[in-house]
């Protein structure tokens, strides 16, 4: 009887541990893109980094698509020889530009009031404070950072 309820007991225990350790385990978006808060740019910040060159990602939270490029966008700003940085839509979403036309393209850009984006996620390349490059959707920022 007393050794039934031991297993009894040491079963309970193993799978409250296991639930335990999976529920700790899992990461949540906010909390991912929050490790990253020193690297969240603003309309005032984003030409002015001390970078010759580096990357801007523009995502929007609860976005399909940026989760897709979630874990390459990670990487890359932890990435000291080109970082990326971080401009959530709902941070700039007084000064932010939409554009329709698919096809519009931020080359030349040395101001945030100059962008303008299309769609999330999109991440634009600064080369000594002006847009020399532009990654528009899940499939390009995928290929660009992914080489």
């Amino acid at each position: 009887m007393i050794y039934k309820m031991k297993i009894r007991i040491n079963v309970i225990m193993l799978v409250l541990i296991s639930l335990l350790l999976v529920g700790c385990n899992k990461k949540t978006k906010a909390e991912t893109y929050e490790t990253f808060r020193d690297k969240h740019l603003g309309p005032q910040t984003t030409f002015t980094q001390p970078e010759e060159e580096y990357y801007v990602y523009f995502y929007k939270d609860e976005c399909p698509a940026c989760v897709k490029v979630q874990d390459l966008v990670f990487a890359q700003a932890k990435n000291k020889e080109m970082p990326l940085y971080f401009v959530n839509q709902v941070d700039v979403i007084d000064f932010l530009a939409r554009t329709d036309n698919r096809d519009y393209n931020n080359y030349g850009a040395q101001q945030f009031s100059e962008i303008k984006i299309f769609g999330f996620p999109t991440i634009v390349l600064i080369k000594n404070g002006m847009v020399i490059a532009q990654f528009v959707g899940s499939t390009a920022i995928t290929n660009e950072l992914g080489k």
